[in-house]
């Protein structure tokens, strides 16, 4: 249907996806000109007590970066960007531009003027890495736990902090273990001190070391993901 009729958007609309279904997506819209976006959305069907049932969709697979130019493209809209928003994206367009040639650690092609970035871990939106700047000065690389369940976020936490020693001699660091109890999700973080008005010099040596440790924080979790996720 997509051939014949020359779709520049798919979307696959289903009760659930494998692995190897959410890959296919994220291969062809990595593959594919920037105006073809594949999209992969579940569909789960929510109810309160008494009331009708509702439907909630899920997207597993998105085209990359579309999030914000696309629907500010459909609304008919023009991003206004910042000085400071562009000084980020000037800062993570070489980042993302180095993962993904010369270590294939993601296909995202094209930075946001937004002070984070975060790289599928292989299951979804359910584990990330991320590379951030907080508001606390400060320049961070974590593993973000979120699969919409926080027991199961706080369980997975805990799963990975039995074994923190290994972890953290593996890295060569001693890591923020913290389970967010205010929020839902859960975060593994390692800080340093940085903000997006350091000088050049600076800021470069911040890219390499968010380049660095986003490569380790993949090496040492990926096996244990695979472990301990379904």
């Amino acid at each position: 249907y997509a051939a014949g009729y020359d779709a520049n958007v798919v979307v696959w609309l289903t009760r659930e996806f494998r692995d190897e279904h959410r890959q296919t997506l994220d291969w062809l819209n990595q593959r594919t000109r920037e105006d073809t976006q594949f999209f992969g959305v579940v569909v789960e069907l929510l109810k309160i007590d008494d009331s009708r049932p509702a439907a909630q969709f899920k997207t597993v697979a998105t085209p990359n970066e579309w999030r914000k130019e696309a629907a500010a493209t459909v609304r008919g809209e023009r991003q206004v960007v910042s000085a400071r928003g562009e000084r980020y994206r000037e800062f993570f367009q070489p980042l993302i531009d180095t993962l993904r040639e010369r270590h294939k650690f993601t296909n995202v092609r094209k930075a946001q003027p937004q002070n984070w970035y975060s790289f599928s871990a292989g299951y979804g939106q359910r584990v990330t890495y991320g590379a951030n700047f907080t508001g606390q000065r400060q320049a961070r690389v974590e593993v973000y736990i979120d699969d919409g369940d926080g027991e199961r976020n706080a369980q997975l936490l805990e799963n990975l902090q039995i074994h923190k020693e290994d972890i953290e001699s593996a890295l060569g660091e001693t890591l923020d273990w913290q389970r967010l109890d205010n929020r839902r999700a859960c975060r593994i973080a390692l800080d340093r001190p940085g903000s997006i008005e350091d000088d050049a010099d600076t800021l470069s040596e911040i890219q390499q070391w968010m380049i660095s440790n986003l490569l380790k924080f993949k090496q040492v979790f990926e096996p244990r993901f695979a472990e301990l996720i379904p």
